[in-house]
């Protein structure tokens, strides 16, 4: 199933000089020979959940080419987003820190230039970088355009109060990937067609038929953050937003279908290592509600993880112990070859990609409620989800709670009391005191365009 190599390392030492050949034969589990550098494609899906990928799990078809990807790489069953927010979540993925150390902690916050991105840290080896965004103000005001090449949106400093349609993101990698490049390449893709409001796609179309509900003709944000509040929950509603959704879902399947397509047509496929993400899920009517932003809930905080690398050979088909979007910068560097990323929060999955176990280790997520009709600089509420293995404990304004994943994957009957070892107890607790100690502060963007950007994706009221 797996594709294996036995070329030889001449071209990378010419290429990238001795160091970066030694670096090659280090990394766990790579094959010995290898004509080029090899490339990096990440692919990150706005709001995704990883049950509507038949990779997951799902039977109904929607995702053939993630799964396809999948079934030639390695799946890791359980990941942890770092924050249901888009801002918070990318900065985690693109400097392997938590939120409480990049000091990205809501969409109006702006990544320091004092963190260096997984971008700086390629570019810096001799790759080519660029990203093309739907949420344009990632790297117009977000500060997630430092060290990229190419981009798809200018960074000013100021909100760019657009959603860019995931064709256009399609036609601007497909165009760059054809290009002639002397240098092997970084490219970020960023969708957005899982997030309200949700189209009235072919499939929801074909679905919806009989249906006459609120939700006939899709959902606007405003339309679909009033259900359960202004719109009552029905049977009919639940099953048409669940539709919305996959329609969504299957349209991005068929968007990371050109890419690929695109790979292989310029004889890149066999050099590029593909990551495929998400930065956090979305709720769907669990708990009667919608949405992501403000929620520790495991329809938002589980993400997909699929990662195929064209020279691994022997590298597992699925992956169960958990890990979390912090170790994605650590991984890919590794997996390059490179020098390893110093003093972040995550750790380097390449051995597991290997067939080595993996030890459990601490996750933690966070949600923050700004103080938006006051002052949004200020935070009203902080939640935390600490995850150890199959466990993970909730802090929040009703008090702590422990669940267990491997009986409760949902995480709707906390664990009573007796049930509760020591080390639960004792991740209680790193729950409640995650936030009273030092951490980061970005610099918040307090303007008025914001609060209309963020209102106008339902973050805001």
């Amino acid at each position: 199933m797996r594709r294996t190599a036995a070329r030889s390392m001449l071209l990378v030492c010419l290429a990238t000089g001795l160091l970066a050949c030694e670096r090659q034969r280090a990394v766990p589990g790579a094959a010995a020979h290898a004509e080029r550098p090899l490339n990096l494609l990440l692919v990150s899906f706005d709001t995704t959940r990883p049950d509507t990928l038949g990779a997951y799990g799902n039977a109904d078809g929607h995702t053939p080419t993630i799964d396809a990807v999948a079934a030639d790489g390695t799946v890791f069953e359980n990941t942890v987003a770092p924050m249901g927010a888009t801002f918070p979540s990318h900065a985690t993925m693109l400097t392997g820190l938590n939120p409480r150390q990049h000091g990205v902690r809501a969409n109006h916050d702006r990544l320091s230039d004092d963190h260096a991105t997984l971008a700086e840290r390629l570019g810096d080896a001799g790759y080519e970088t660029a990203a093309f965004v739907s949420f344009g103000s990632m790297l117009s005001r977000g500060g997630f355009a430092q060290g990229f090449d190419a981009l798809s949106d200018e960074a000013t400093g100021q909100s760019t109060g657009r959603i860019r349609d995931g064709g256009e993101v399609t036609d601007l990698a497909v165009e760059w990937l054809g290009r002639e490049r002397d240098h092997p390449f970084f490219l970020w893709l960023h969708y957005f067609e899982a997030h309200a409001p949700y189209r009235l796609t072919p499939y929801a179309r074909n679905e919806l038929r009989g249906y006459t509900g609120p939700l006939a003709e899709g959902a606007d944000v405003k339309l679909f953050y009033s259900l359960g509040k202004k719109t009552p929950w029905t049977p009919d509603e639940r099953r048409a937003v669940k539709v919305l959704y996959d329609g969504e879902v299957r349209e991005l399947d068929r968007l990371i279908a050109r890419v690929l397509n695109a790979l292989e047509e310029n004889g890149l496929a066999d050099d590029t290592i593909v990551v495929l993400t998400a930065d956090h899920g979305q709720m769907l009517g669990e708990n009667d509600a919608v949405g992501h932003g403000l929620s520790l809930d495991e329809s938002v905080l589980r993400v997909p993880l699929i990662v195929r690398h064209p020279r691994l050979e022997n590298a597992p088909d699925r992956i169960r112990t958990r890990v979390g979007l912090v170790d994605l910068a650590p991984t890919v560097v590794d997996l390059l070859g490179l020098a390893p990323v110093e003093g972040t929060d995550g750790r380097s999955l390449a051995p597991a990609l290997a067939g080595r176990p993996l030890d459990d280790r601490l996750y933690f997520a966070e949600m923050n409620e700004p103080l938006w009709d006051k002052d949004p600089t200020e935070i009203r509420r902080r939640d935390v989800a600490v995850y150890e293995g199959h466990t993970k404990a909730v802090s929040d304004r009703r008090g702590t709670r422990a669940f267990d994943l491997a009986n409760d994957p949902g995480a709707r009957a906390p664990l009573p009391k007796p049930k509760r070892s020591r080390r639960v107890l004792e991740l209680e607790e790193l729950a409640r005191a995650y936030h009273s100690t030092s951490a980061a502060h970005s610099g918040r963007v307090n303007d008025p365009d914001v609060a209309d950007e963020l209102r106008a994706l339902g973050y805001l009221e």
